[in-house]
């Protein structure tokens, strides 16, 4: 079975740098203060469960466009989590 983690790896993104991007990830999903973001993406509530955000994102990224998916994945979670948003579609495929 493909992890999330085996995702991120196979992108070169693994110990320290794969727990920090998840790190920025989780804040920013967690803090109220990015709310309007998460909701300008149509994000729903997160509990943590990593390749159900990616779906979320995969799903967003259709409705907004790219151009705006990208400018609101680097606003809400930054230059450390953007990277997985990038990578939501791969992650979001071992959710099947």
């Amino acid at each position: 079975m493909t992890t999330v983690f085996d995702v991120l790896a196979s992108h070169g993104i693994v110990g320290d740098d794969a727990t920090t991007m998840l790190r920025a990830v989780f804040t920013a999903m967690m803090d109220d203060r990015f709310e309007s973001k998460r909701d300008a993406l149509g994000l729903g509530p997160f509990y943590g469960d990593f390749r159900d955000l990616a779906v979320q994102l995969s799903h967003a990224r259709l409705e907004v466009g790219s151009t705006v998916y990208q400018q609101c994945v680097t606003d809400l979670f930054g230059s450390d989590g953007v990277r997985f948003a990038m990578l939501a579609p791969q992650i979001a495929e071992v959710a099947r």
